[in-house]
C-alpha cells in the first residue's frame, strides 16, 4: 500500500544511509525536501537513481502546500519526508502533515537512522535513562535566561541545538542559572571529519567558548540537577 514515510538522511556522513532508506528513495513518486539543494546533493553522493518527483516543504511554506500535498497523499502516491540531516520532525518540518495524514486516514511509517540529538546524548558521557530535547533556545538574552530558570530544577540529561554565533552566550546564561559545577558537553561536527566533544564542567566550558572559534552544527548536553 503506498503510504507517507518519514525518512531519516544522514546528519554528516553519507555512508550513515541506510540500505532502506536508499531503496525507499529509488521508489518513490514523490520526495518532500526540507532543501531541494541539500537533497540532491545528498542523492548525488548516494549515487541514487532516482525517479521521485522533489517538492520543496519547509517551516515557510508547509502550511500553504498542506492542500496540495492531501490530494497528493489520497492518490496513493508513495511520498517520502526527508529534512536536510536526521529524522523529520525533530527541530524541522513536517509536524503539519503528519497530523493532515492522521486526519485523514492516510497509512503512514518511519525510516529511522540519524539524529544529532540522540548521538550528542550517548556522546556526552551524561545519564542517558532519562533525558529531554529542548532545541533552540530563544534569541534574545531575556528571554533565553527565563527559559532556563524554568529548566533549573529539571532532573533529566538537557539536549540543545545551538547556533555557532550563540554558543558562548548560551553556555554563559547556563553557567549563571545553572552553576559552575553542573556538567555539560559541547558536540560539534557530529559523524563529520571534524567532530569534536568537549566535556567538561559549565564553567570550563564556558572558557573553551570564550577562547575558541566553536564552528559547524553544536549540540549542548547538559547535566540535570541533582
Amino acid at each position: 500500500m503506498r503510504m507517507l514515510t518519514l525518512a531519516a538522511t544522514p546528519i554528516g556522513n553519507h555512508l550513515d544511509a541506510s540500505a532502506r532508506l536508499v531503496q525507499k528513495l529509488e521508489e518513490a513518486d514523490v520526495v518532500l525536501a526540507e532543501d531541494t539543494r541539500v537533497f540532491a546533493d545528498l542523492c548525488r553522493r548516494l549515487n541514487l537513481n532516482l525517479h521521485a518527483k522533489v517538492v520543496s516543504l519547509h517551516d515557510h511554506n508547509e502550511s500553504s502546500r498542506l492542500e496540495s500535498l492531501l490530494s497528493i497523499l489520497q492518490a496513493k502516491m508513495d511520498v517520502v519526508l526527508v529534512s536536510d540531516a536526521g529524522l523529520p520532525l525533530i527541530n524541522d518540518p513536517g509536524y503539519k502533515l503528519v497530523q493532515l495524514a492522521i486526519s485523514n486516514g492516510i497509512p503512514m511509517t518511519c525510516i529511522p537512522g540519524p539524529s544529532a540529538p540522540l548521538t550528542a546524548l550517548v556522546l556526552s558521557g551524561l545519564p542517558v535513562h532519562r533525558f529531554t530535547f529542548e532545541g533552540f533556545l530563544p534569541p534574545k538574552t531575556a528571554s533565553r535566561l527565563a527559559a532556563l530558570r524554568k529548566l533549573q530544577t529539571e532532573e533529566r540529561t538537557m539536549i540543545f541545538l545551538e547556533s555557532k554565533y550563540r554558543v558562548t552566550r548560551c553556555l554563559e546564561d547556563m553557567l549563571e542559572v545553572f552553576g559552575e559545577y553542573r556538567h555539560g558537553a559541547i558536540c560539534r561536527e557530529l559523524t563529520k571529519p571534524h567532530e569534536e566533544v568537549v566535556r567538561a564542567k559549565l564553567v570550563e566550558l564556558v572558557e573553551v567558548a570564550r577562547k575558541r572559534e566553536l564552528k559547524g552544527e553544536i549540540c549542548l548536553a547538559i547535566e540535570g540537577a541533582r
